[in-house]
């Protein structure tokens, strides 16, 4: 992975950050972000319960969040070997909880 010069690492510190933005923006405006938790078919106008939904939703995205921080940092930084294996299983595997879990959120809600 040393070979890509930390562009995966960059990509993963800006998604985890995008992730966090969207989190906050969500809890300000009460707005539900299409871009990471809809399908392009959602509408979120026909959210049923828009403040449980976005409640439901923000701790499965902050742990999608630190855990895309923690693998761009890792990569950024250099650490390389069983450590950056390990912190991209991690991801893979959250990143996989997410879309199983929110996608199981929005036949709830949607």
């Amino acid at each position: 992975m040393d070979n890509m010069g930390g562009l995966f690492g960059f990509i993963g510190l800006a998604c985890g950050i995008y992730v966090f933005y969207a989190l906050y923006q969500m809890k300000t405006t009460g707005e539900i972000n299409t871009t990471i938790l809809l399908p392009k078919t959602a509408n979120p106008k026909k959210c049923k319960d828009k403040d449980a939904y976005i409640k439901a939703v923000s701790p499965r995205m902050i742990v999608l969040g630190v855990s895309a921080i923690l693998y761009g940092t890792v990569d950024l930084v250099g650490i390389s070997g069983a450590v950056l294996w390990a912190v991209l299983i991690l991801f893979m595997a959250v990143l996989i909880w997410f879309g199983v879990t929110t996608s199981k959120l929005n036949k709830t809600y949607f």
